[in-house]
């Protein structure tokens, strides 16, 4: 089940620009990769996450582009208002924001690799999967 929004060449440029934005960068074969849709629960309530489901909220409005799952939507860390995407690099469709985002290939070297956007500029990163270590870069990265 996927959790995430997935993202391609066609989301990525609206997506990252939409205020504080979360994205996981994954591998289909990276297996701590794999864990982390089945601990997203885990992860997230240790950063004090909670779910908003709005009808104002674009994701819950918008087509078949976005998931309709948890995490796909408006959820706020700490009281700030946070979107949560997946890039997934070993699958087609992410060729144009490689090209574009540069830092992609010579920087994500360690799986999964999270990166924090704020109004479509990186400010943070944050690598592995401890999901303690995940959560206190979340809370700190967002105050």
């Amino acid at each position: 089940m996927n959790n995430l929004v997935r993202l391609n060449d066609k989301l990525w440029p609206d997506f990252i620009k939409r205020g504080a934005v979360v994205v996981v960068f994954t591998r289909s074969d990276c297996s701590s990769c794999t864990d982390i849709h089945s601990n997203l629960d885990t992860i997230f309530s240790k950063s004090k996450v909670s779910i908003e489901s709005s009808n104002e909220d674009e994701t819950s409005n918008t087509d078949q582009n976005f998931d309709s799952n948890n995490y796909s939507g408006l959820n706020k860390v700490n009281g700030v208002a946070v979107y949560f995407g997946e890039a997934r690099l070993d699958e087609p469709g992410l060729g144009a924001v490689k090209r574009r985002e540069k830092w992609i290939l010579t920087e994500v070297d360690i799986l999964p690799f999270w990166a924090l956007f704020k109004d479509g500029t990186r400010r943070s990163v944050h690598r592995g999967a401890n999901a303690e270590r995940l959560s206190r870069w979340l809370e700190e990265a967002l105050d």
